[in-house]
């Protein structure tokens, strides 16, 4: 079964679905009571009441912004500044081929915002062998990462006693896993609860301060926009796994989410799903494949163990 609204599926992990709609939608629909106002200063007053508790040395950062790089992080920093934050970068990189956007896009957005930023690489042999675990184990390759990209900026600020620690949308409540969209409890802020979250209009911001997008250097297959997730080569094999394990890739995704915010139709959105959700781009099995040191026979023979679509 198929979202009747925006065409999400049922096969998605943890989909809750109430007379035909997806959470997702449900929770989407919601933003229109929402006094947005209302929440945003709440955030101020959080932030004011922690900046009047603490000494302000010049080394003292109010918070740490877990950023790639790309369009959402450009909206946290400059919203985080607007705001009167002193804040920390921390990018958690992995090491797969990075594109030449990518690069330009963090270097960019540290000197335009003209703040400091610490980059956290996971040792490369560590990393390889939690991938190939994880993609032999659970077809989740990048699940070490993922879980690594949260718990190791709260665990800096947790050594650095930095009092908040901020990420973009609660992924859990935006893409419908839960109908609960609770108070953000500090230090774990995620902005989604006090902005409407709409990553088109973060594009606008981001290329009004230098985003580049990949324009001129990957048209990329399994894909139907370039500015999203366009840091690392090899990290699409993780989105892509979702096809042959629950029939949709991260086109559904995409194309689910611009449904909602009334920038595309069903129709449109059927005609490129059925067009480009199955495909796998080779640039990014390639990086993929020379990074964790598999043949193409052994991936294909990994997929197939955990394929169902």
């Amino acid at each position: 079964m198929k979202c009747k609204k925006c065409l999400m599926p049922d096969t998605r992990p943890g989909s809750i679905f109430k007379d035909g709609v997806c959470q997702a939608c449900i929770n989407y629909e919601k933003r229109k009571d929402i006094n947005w106002t209302e929440r945003q200063n709440k955030l101020k007053e959080l932030f004011d009441r922690s900046k009047n508790k603490v000494d302000c040395f010049k080394s003292k950062y109010d918070c740490l912004i877990a950023v790639s790089g790309g369009k959402d992080s450009y909206f946290l920093v400059k919203t985080v500044k607007d705001l009167g934050m002193n804040p920390l970068l921390i990018t958690v990189t992995d090491s797969f081929t990075h594109t030449k956007a990518g690069i330009h896009n963090l270097k960019n957005l540290i000197d335009v915002f003209k703040v400091n930023h610490y980059q956290y690489t996971i040792n490369p042999t560590l990393l390889r062998k939690m991938i190939r675990k994880n993609f032999e184990e659970t077809g989740e390759p990048l699940k070490f990462l993922e879980e690594a990209i949260y718990e190791i900026p709260l665990e800096f600020a947790r050594k650095f006693n930095i009092p908040f620690v901020i990420f973009g949308e609660n992924s859990a409540y935006e893409y419908g896993v839960t109908d609960k969209e609770e108070f953000p409890t500090p230090p774990l802020i995620f902005m989604s609860y006090f902005y409407p979250w709409s990553s088109v209009e973060h594009l606008e911001l981001a290329r009004k301060y230098g985003f580049k997008d990949l324009t001129g250097e990957w048209e990329r297959e399994g894909s139907i926009e370039n500015f999203e997730q366009i840091d690392s080569i090899g990290y699409m094999v993780h989105l892509w796994m979702k096809y042959p394990k629950f029939g949709f890739q991260r086109v559904s995704d995409i194309a689910s989410r611009r449904i909602r915010e009334g920038l595309m139709t069903k129709e449109e959105a059927e005609k490129l799903i059925k067009e480009h959700d199955s495909k796998l781009d080779p640039k990014s099995l390639n990086d993929f494949l020379n990074f964790c040191g598999y043949t193409i026979k052994e991936f294909a023979d990994i997929v197939d163990k955990f394929r169902k679509y």
